[in-house]
């Protein structure tokens, strides 16, 4: 598999090649298909947005920054919260996959290409984050002596 790193610029990537055309035909959706939905929700949790219903998601999906605004995204905003409840409510799922949601909406696959990517280079973070206090701690104790 692919480093977490590399794996978030190639999903970037893949956001950044995404349709106008797609993002159009899937905004236009009142009843979209569930990984549609599904997908959309948990790229609103991972920005903070709000996800409660389609409506409000569909207003989030309608700006003109939301692929910037995924391509730009900050992995360290990630909460713990936030990760367990991205792995549960959606890495979980057996349908929240690049290839299933790819064929359900070619805007979609690469949202979810990309959230699957964040929340891995998350857990990453996460766990070298005692290595990087280690080496604070002596660098620190390297200043006073």
């Amino acid at each position: 598999t692919a480093l977490p790193i590399s794996a978030v610029e190639d999903a970037k990537n893949a956001v950044k090649s995404i349709k106008k055309q797609h993002l159009v035909e899937m905004r236009a959706l009142n009843n979209p298909p569930r990984l549609v939905k599904l997908t959309l929700e948990s790229i609103c949790v991972l920005l903070a947005e709000p996800s409660s219903d389609w409506k409000t998601i569909r207003t989030t999906v309608l700006r003109d920054t939301f692929i910037n605004s995924v391509v730009n995204f900050n992995t360290e905003k990630i909460s713990d919260d936030m990760r367990s409840e991205l792995k549960k409510k959606y890495l979980s799922d057996p349908e929240y996959t690049f290839e299933k949601v790819d064929r359900a909406s070619k805007a979609c696959g690469p949202l979810v290409k990309w959230a699957i990517a964040q929340i891995n280079y998350a857990d990453m973070l996460l766990s070298i984050d005692p290595l990087k206090n280690e080496l604070h701690s002596l660098e620190q104790e390297a200043e006073v002596t």
